[in-house]
Formats: structure tokens, sequence, C-alpha cells
């Protein structure tokens, strides 16, 4: 079968390039061992011939990597405009998952939006749901729970199982509808029941908290353990918690560091925050300041909330990094405006008050700031007011 196809190919077959690659992808299933540089080197023939589809297919190899083929985000881009340019609205949401990410280009919340509401236009069902979390997040756009639930019904019903995880989030917040636990609950346990990673990580921390659910910490390790099973780094992520707290199963602060690091080197960044901050703390790994900051700043890059404090705090006090206050300040902004640290909002009013850091005095910016940070439960900013 494959020297068939390869003859066909060879004569500039298009169809039997995509089978070829398929083949090479799936391995078993044709009776050859899986070999991903073939593959990718079919979607290139593919590609080079004008298919759209391989364009996308073969962005994705370059932007996750594979055997024999290196990442190469800057590739991942070129091909997924390509693609989408060819009229593939799967490379047009690839494309946008990119500029969200900032994979390969230049983060750009609101170009992601836009690409995502084009690929679900043609009625995308990835950007359906990427477009759903956008109006549940407001990431790129304002915050819409109405539109949100909408779009996720809409993903739920095109086969995007996940949609179920963003229905209960909006049912546990209560936006766009009236909140309801319970409800949420239901739609976390439709998600697990349908196989979802993501859908095992909500209802794990359901049980872990007691929200909706009685506090059952066996269930909430057994739920982490199965996503981390299937290879959701969430559910790393989680199972490393459960092995710092003794959360349905014995502390190992061996396994902690364990599960942090693969999650970490896997593209998790709330695991390189908490790697991190075990290194500037001397917490199961050698006490190592230096590489605290270089994973503070990994995570801070990538957008992590609390590593943007962590920045901050090692610039003001010189942990791992000459003390640079004005340098700090930044930082200090980003927890504050991005992440709602109240701490940093009290400093900054401070500044404001004071002019200390080069911030330019405004007393009218300390009030704001002192209330805000007040309103956040910060005992000495309510001692300002």
């Amino acid at each position: 079968m494959i020297k068939k196809l390869e003859a066909s190919a060879e004569t500039g077959d298009v169809a039997a390039m995509m089978k070829l690659a398929d083949c090479y992808k799936q391995g078993q299933r044709f009776g050859i061992k899986p070999n991903p540089s073939k593959e990718a080197q079919w979607y290139q023939r593919a590609a080079d011939a004008g298919n759209s589809v391989a364009m996308y297919r073969l962005g994705s190899i370059f932007e996750h990597g594979a055997e024999g083929v290196a990442k190469n985000a800057g590739k991942a881009v070129e091909l997924y405009q390509r693609s989408s340019d060819a009229g593939n609205f799967d490379g047009t949401w690839a494309l946008g998952k990119c500029y969200q990410t900032g994979t390969g280009v230049t983060k750009d919340k609101s170009r992601a939006f836009q690409l995502f509401q084009r690929a679900a236009d043609a009625d995308n069902a990835e950007a359906i749901h990427s477009l759903a979390i956008c109006y549940s997040d407001g990431d790129g756009t304002p915050k819409d729970g109405a539109k949100a639930m909408a779009l996720f019904e809409k993903a739920l019903e095109k086969g995007r199982t996940d949609a179920l995880c963003g229905i209960g989030l909006l049912h546990e917040r209560g936006e766009g509808v009236p909140p309801d636990m319970a409800k949420a609950v239901e739609c976390y346990q439709k998600a697990v029941d349908r196989g979802s990673g993501s859908g095992m990580i909500n209802l794990a921390i359901c049980y872990q908290n007691g929200t909706g659910v009685a506090q059952d910490n066996s269930k909430a390790f057994s739920l982490f353990q199965r996503a981390h099973t299937k290879g959701v780094l969430e559910g790393t992520f989680g199972l490393s918690v459960c092995y710092r707290d003794g959360i349905g199963v014995d502390a190992s602060k061996a396994k902690e560091i364990s599960l942090l690091q693969e999650a970490s080197d896997s593209g998790n960044f709330q695991a390189t925050y908490t790697l991190g901050v075990c290194y500037r703390n001397g917490d199961g790994v050698p006490e190592d300041p230096a590489r605290a900051v270089e994973l503070f700043q990994q995570a801070a890059d990538a957008d992590e909330p609390e590593a943007f404090y962590a920045m901050a705090t090692c610039l003001h006090t010189g942990i791992g990094v000459p003390a640079d206050f004005r340098k700090a300040i930044p930082w200090y902004r980003r927890a504050a405006d991005e992440a709602g640290n109240p701490h940093a909002m009290y400093l900054l009013g401070q500044c404001h008050e004071t002019g200390a850091g080069g911030v330019p005095v405004d007393a009218a910016k300390a009030r704001e700031l002192f209330q805000k940070a007040a309103d956040a439960g910060h005992q000495g900013a309510r001692a300002k007011l």
C-alpha cells in the first residue's frame, strides 16, 4: 500500500501525499511504525502543492514538535497564516491561538479574538469554543456571560465536550445565568463521564473544597490522577498540590517537586511559578534565589498572575537579582492591575503618596489605590482611608 501511494504521490497526486502523511502519523493502523518526520515531509509536499489542510497540520507539528521535527513557532505561524489565507478555518483558529498565547508572534489578544470570530462565523467548532472562553474570561473582549453561554452551548452541540466545563463555570459564577452550584457540578460530572480532562480538574476542585458536593479528598485525588494520566497539565499540577498538602494521599515533598517539574517542563506556568517559590524558599529543593527569579520570569512572561508580584518583590528586595525598586514598579503595576493583588495596590498607593520609586506624586491616585486595596481586605490600606 505504501509503495503504491508513494508512486502516486511522486506523480503529483496530492491526495496520495495526504494519505501517506496520515499513514505515517497513525502507523500501526496501517502496519507500519509511526514516523513523524516522514509525516511532516509528506505534509510539506502537499502544502507546497497548495493544500490548506496540509499547511494547518504541518503547522501543528512545528508548533508542538515531534520526533525528528524540532519545534519552530515562527514556521508554525507562517503555515497557519497560509492555511487561513487559503480559506482553511482550522488554520484561522490555530493562528488565533498563537496570537492569544504569543506563540511565534507578539501576543495580541484582540487579534486573537478577531480570528476566533472569523473562524466561528464559518462554524468552526474549535473557534466557537475559543470565542466562548474569550467572552467568559474577558480575554480580548469585554466579559459577557450571556454570549459565552450561547457559544458554549453551540460548541457542545458540535461535539466539543469541554464546553460543558465552560457552561458549568458560568453556573458556578452566576454569569449569564443565576448562580447554581448544583448545576455546575452536574455539568462537570457530565464532562467527566465523556472523558474530559478539564471536567476532571473542575470536579476535583469541587470535591477538594466541598463546593456543591460533600468534601471528599480521596475523590479529588483520584480525579486529579485521572487527568494527569490523560496528559492534562492542570491535573499534573493538581496532583502536586495533593502530595504537598496530603490531600487524599500521604504528603510527599519529593513527589510534589517531581510533578511540579514535569508540569513546568510541559508548559504549565502555574507550576513554573510554584517551583520558583520552592527554589526561593528552599522548600524541597536547595535554596537558589537566582533560579527562582528565572522561573518567576518565565511564568510572568507567560502571564501567570502570581508571578508578577513575585518578580516585583525580588527586584524590590534583591532576591536573586540586584535590588532595583524602579524596575520593580512595572511589575507591581501588573500585579495590581492584572492580578488584583492588594499588597501591590497598597505599595503603589504609597508610591503615589510619597513619590517613591520615581512615581509621580498624585494624592487622588494614591487614595484610589488604597481604596481598592482596602476593598480587597488589606488592613494597612484601610488605615490610610
